[in-house]
């Protein structure tokens, strides 16, 4: 054997005897939850389907039980969690909400203290107070006025292509991005091919590729340090962002318009209606009203889509929203989000279709602020810590017949709707102190979006000859729909000139 060759071989052995005594170590001395053996330098990232994540730390539960710790590349090791006991507990204690110190999202706040990465404290309490009071505020004035501009705009391309097979995700994530930036900031485009408008969207694909748990620059810190593509897209991606969101708050500043709807926007209200004047404060509402933008952008652009699929699955279901719909809004109307108590079976549809089609497979990670102790196991302080959210929401020990698409699990025996809040395993929205603070307004504009649709359009999937849906969908940040096209068809019994 060759000197070469006999230095390659014991690097080797002594990078396996390294990682076997980090695993020794966790386990045994730290006393961590059991989990697989790591390899060198990849950990335990080879027993991971990165298009399917949920479902491998499904199989590892079964193996190691409810809470698991395993190493993923040179990170120190992670804590999943799928008892759901446990869950409940992790949501309401102050010890395990906080957020991951995730090189990207080092980069994407520039050390601000947004309300989507800042640690659990005084100043995150302050802004998710400032943040929930300006989304209702948003919904008790203008929600409605600025959703039903943007989706008539959306309604009015769908019906271009009435007739016609197209896969929905372009237009869909432009429906979206439209809606928040008008909800967040306020802008009016006067179309979806808009300049400003296509930047966004651009900026947010490389944003939210960029901070899965999975994405190489989260996995390994050397690339950080070394030219590469993901690296010059992100940098570029956060320059334009900072460009824009400066020209947004500097017009709503500005503005002296008498159109109340235009003025009443998150950005807005958090700048104009509280009396805040230290620099960081306000840098740190900035943020958090941009990962309002981000957050509420994506959560429901990847329900838009499930919910178009589940529309063209389930036509029988489709037939039923569409009556309740014809029964409930008149007929050159645009539905009303104070309609929603009239409709609970559409509002049901919304819910199993989050339940079923949960965008956020491992929910938004969490950390802990001190060493955490759970039965026999300890969590270290500094631990990152994922949950089950999917593995909960498709478990029949939590709902009966999960696998089965049932709206008719939220209504109760006298069919209304059965308040999400009061069952123990709908955590879509998470709980506690990190629970999402965009809930409600989430609803209203999935509620908005399906009565239109539906009222405007029958929904038809367009599959060739023995080609059957893809119901798993694909994993990027969170779980949507692997590619499929539909077919929309214009209702008889409206006029859609006026309607739209």
């Amino acid at each position: 054997m060759t000197c070469k060759a006999s230095v390659f071989t014991a690097s080797i052995i002594t990078l396996f005897i390294i990682s076997l005594f980090q695993d020794v170590y966790c386990y045994y001395w730290l006393h961590m939850p059991p989990g697989p053996w790591s390899l060198p330098v990849i950990g335990s990232i080879h027993q991971i389907d990165p298009k399917q994540p949920h479902r491998s730390f499904k199989k590892l539960s079964l193996k190691y039980g409810g809470i698991l710790s395993i190493r993923m590349g040179l990170r120190d090791r992670i804590v999943y969690i799928t008892d759901l006991d446990l869950i409940n507990k992790i949501f309401f204690d102050q010890r395990t909400s906080d957020r991951p110190p995730l090189n990207v999202f080092k980069y994407l706040t520039k050390d601000i203290d947004g309300i989507g990465s800042s640690s659990y404290g005084n100043n995150f309490k302050k802004q998710k107070h400032l943040i929930v009071n300006a989304i209702n505020t948003i919904r008790n004035t203008s929600a409605q006025h600025k959703i039903e501009k943007i989706m008539k705009q959306y309604l009015r391309r769908m019906s271009e292509s009435e007739g016609e097979s197209f896969d929905p995700k372009e237009s869909i994530i432009e429906l979206t991005c439209s809606l928040f930036s008008s909800l967040v900031y306020g802008s009016d485009y006067n179309g979806f091919n808009d300049p400003e408008l296509q930047t966004i969207i651009s900026n947010h694909k490389t944003v939210m590729d960029c901070i899965s748990p999975f994405h190489p620059l989260n996995i390994m810190s050397l690339f950080w340090w070394i030219p590469n593509k993901w690296l010059r897209g992100f940098y570029k991606c956060i320059k334009d962002r900072d460009i824009i969101i400066t020209r947004k708050c500097y017009q709503t500043k500005k503005i002296n318009s008498e159109d109340k709807n235009h003025q009443e926007n998150i950005i807005n209200i958090l700048l104009t209606e509280h009396d805040i004047h230290e620099k960081q404060d306000i840098k740190n509402l900035i943020m958090s009203a941009w990962t309002v933008f981000l957050a509420g952008s994506e959560s429901v652009r990847s329900l838009c889509l499930w919910t178009l699929q589940n529309l063209g699955l389930y036509t029988q279901m489709q037939n039923r929203i569409y009556h309740d719909v014809q029964t409930v809004v008149e007929e050159n109307s645009f539905p009303n989000i104070q309609q929603k108590h009239e409709l609970p079976y559409t509002c049901a549809f919304i819910l199993e279709t989050m339940r079923v089609c949960q965008a956020n497979v491992l929910g938004i990670p969490h950390c802990t602020s001190a060493d955490i102790q759970i039965d026999n196991n300890v969590i270290p302080k500094g631990t990152m810590i994922m949950l089950g959210f999917w593995d909960n929401l498709n478990n029949s020990k939590q709902w009966a017949e999960a696998t089965k698409f049932n709206p008719d699990r939220f209504l109760d025996e006298n069919n209304k709707l059965i308040k999400y809040q009061t069952l123990n395993s709908f955590i879509v929205f998470g709980k506690g102190h990190r629970m999402c603070p965009g809930s409600s307004i989430t609803l209203d504009l999935m509620f908005l979006f399906v009565t239109a649709l539906v009222k405007c359009f029958l929904v038809e999937l367009h599959l060739k000859d023995g080609e059957k849906i893809d119901t798993n969908g694909q994993f990027s940040f969170g779980l949507e729909p692997s590619p499929y096209k539909i077919r929309l068809t214009k209702r008889n019994n409206i006029n859609h000139d006026n309607f739209l």
